[in-house]
């Protein structure tokens, strides 16, 4: 039997109070420990960090909702815009987000779009950081979230 970290195929561990043996390959991949700053599923593989966004145009830029998941939980995740033309460097979206007890974020963002001629527009990426690791995820954006 197992006790914490590794779990390996064919030891017992207890889910919902029920003793099961781990297969490989088993669909569930719970429980989650936090090792080395990394979230590592029964058969030790790293979860990566990850973001989704989802953008809805409005009058004067766009609503980003991003969720995510493979995060330290409680962890705080930043949001930055990399790529716009107009903007030297990282811009911070102003957002930020605490990871929930399974690593998981879910925030609504919100971006002002500035007046750009479309042969300066550039591509644009989301890019999500943990603060205090290493830990970060990126994402494309349309242009629209901050080209008019």
């Amino acid at each position: 039997m197992s006790h914490g970290y590794p779990f390996r195929p064919g030891d017992l561990y207890t889910k919902v109070g029920v003793e099961e043996v781990v297969k490989e390959g088993d669909a569930f991949m719970l429980p989650f420990d936090r090792v080395r700053d990394s979230l590592f599923d029964v058969f030790g593989h790293v979860t990566p960090p990850w973001i989704t966004p989802m953008c809805e145009r409005h009058q004067s830029g766009a609503w980003i909702h991003v969720t995510g998941g493979g995060w330290t939980p409680g962890a705080t995740v930043r949001f930055t815009a990399l790529g716009i033309s107009y903007k030297a460097g990282p811009y911070s979206i102003g957002g930020f987000d605490n990871a929930d007890p399974s690593g998981r974020i879910d925030i609504w963002l919100d971006t002002r779009a500035q007046h750009v001629p479309q042969e300066q527009w550039t591509p644009i990426t989301l890019h999500a950081k943990e603060d205090g690791s290493n830990k970060e995820a990126t994402a494309p954006l349309p242009y629209y979230t901050f080209y008019a």
